[in-house]
């Protein structure tokens, strides 16, 4: 009788031990907050996923505990017995050990018995810090409770995430490493079947015009979108807008603009998201999947005209209104017209070239009225009238609208910016130049105090003072 009490004292003294007040109750009848509070009694840290069972009238409880270092994730399971009313730490293993990831798990432990050998079995997934790649590797795994062997059937995919930054489901999936474990082919096969119920309840996809699935609708509506970045074409976007916040699955992590018309997001892996304060709706502007080299900045070039430029300089503009883009040094194109309010006979023009400078004449169109939304339309000259001017053959440069004046003033005497409807008669004689003109231009048309007229390719918008612009000097000579 000595000997056992001292035995029982000295398991006590040299074990990581923990006497719960609870100790009569069996493993069985242990609830789930009381099994909780056993472990972090006993680990010192909270568990991730923690349950209880009585195996071959054996009391335990199994759990799975995160902590960091330097950046690295640890996962660590462990199994706790009861030894004569007191709990200790029977298994303790590292199923997990990685730098830079985000690790998220799925479902609850479970016990499983196979050939007369028990397993737990749990399911979680790893994917790379930040939204720079939009992927997950999920890892279906079985630990085995004698030699703590660890069994994992790997499935890559990319995630889906709701508005509330919930798990939906995964797409273009495929398993990883199936032929590594076909050496155990029991195993194989729980696993097997554990992941196609998994899959198979999350990969039944709602309706594409839902919300959660904005990108992938966007891909499906714009397949060649592309092109305006490689072939010098104009594309009309297929849009869709959604009253539910298609910002939030993003964070914090993206850059933005604003002005009273629009809030623009460009998110760190490429695509650009945006806000239409009018309507009070959410829409995608660019949807992009590239791994690497997908920085973009972004900049209003007036309350409706959107520049987007990738990391090697190449610029697209977008008309937030008509929802038509192309490359910004695309000379000429032919995109969707705005509305048009009135038609008369197009201008004509007879140009004569004088070393570096064109002389116009001819009668200038001041028929289109665009409208740019709510508020006052600009310039809405409806009217036709014979005009004479000269063109310098050069651009000045892009600049706000105080130093464009300045640089037309530096020419010489009568030198300015263009009105609307010559710098209209200009662009659309761009193949007279030398250097043809491309770009966003200023016209000297102020629509308030800040605010001039600026247009590409015949449609005009509305740009503050300080965006930068490019410039093309006239002077009147009739």
């Amino acid at each position: 009788m000595r000997s056992i009490i001292v035995l029982i004292i000295a398991l006590y003294s040299f074990s990581n031990v923990y006497a719960q007040d609870s100790i009569l109750i069996n493993s069985s009848e242990v609830t789930n907050d009381q099994a909780r509070n056993i472990f972090k009694n006993i680990v010192q840290i909270d568990p991730i996923k923690c349950k209880s069972a009585n195996i071959d009238n054996s009391d335990c409880i199994v759990g799975l505990a995160k902590t960091e270092s330097r950046n690295v994730k640890i996962i660590t399971f462990y199994k706790l017995i009861r030894f004569f009313g007191t709990w200790t730490i029977e298994i303790k293993r590292n199923i997990y050990e990685e730098g830079y990831t985000d690790v998220e798990f799925f479902n609850e432990i479970e016990f499983t018995k196979i050939n007369k050998e028990y397993f737990v079995y749990f399911l979680f997934g790893e994917s790379p810090e930040g939204n720079a790649v939009n992927s997950i590797e999920l890892k279906f795994s079985l630990l085995s409770l004698t030699n703590q062997e660890l069994v994992s059937l790997n499935y890559e995919g990319e995630p889906v995430y709701g508005k509330n930054a919930e798990f939906i489901r995964i797409d273009e999936g495929r398993f990883l490493n199936i032929n590594t474990l076909n050496s155990n082919p029991k195993h194989l096969k729980y696993l097997k079947e554990q992941a196609n119920k998994f899959i198979a309840r999350f990969s039944k996809k709602e309706n594409i015009s839902s919300t959660p699935n904005f990108e992938e609708k966007w891909k499906k509506d714009n397949p060649s979108f592309d092109d305006v970045w490689n072939k010098k074409v104009v594309k009309s976007l297929k849009n869709t807008y959604y009253t539910d916040n298609i910002f939030a699955p993003f964070g914090c992590n993206y850059d933005s603009i604003e002005n009273s018309k629009f809030k623009i997001i460009s998110i760190f892996k490429g695509s650009i998201l945006g806000f239409d304060k009018h309507k009070r709706k959410y829409f995608p502007i660019y949807i992009d999947g590239c791994m690497h080299g997908c920085e973009k900045s972004i900049e209003f070039i007036g309350e409706t005209l959107l520049r987007i430029k990738d990391w090697q300089g190449v610029s697209i503009l977008v008309n937030l209104l008509t929802m038509t883009c192309r490359r910004e040094d695309f000379p000429r194109s032919a995109p969707s017209k705005p509305p048009v309010v009135k038609k008369s006979p197009e201008s004509q023009a007879t140009i004569v070239r004088k070393g570096d400078i064109l002389e116009f004449s001819g009668k200038l169109n001041y028929v289109r009225a665009y409208s740019i939304g709510p508020g006052p339309t600009p310039d809405p000259l409806i009217e036709t009238k014979f005009h004479q001017f000269e063109v310098v053959d050069r651009d000045l440069g892009r600049m706000s609208y105080r130093q464009a004046v300045s640089e037309c003033n530096k020419i010489g005497y009568q030198w300015h910016l263009p009105n609307k409807a010559e710098l209209q008669l200009i662009l659309k004689y761009s193949s007279k130049f030398k250097n043809k003109p491309r770009g966003v231009y200023w016209t000297n048309i102020s629509v308030g105090d800040d605010k001039h007229i600026v247009c590409v390719d015949g449609a005009c918008s509305i740009a503050t003072n300080t965006s930068d612009c490019n410039v093309i000097a006239v002077r009147n000579i009739k």
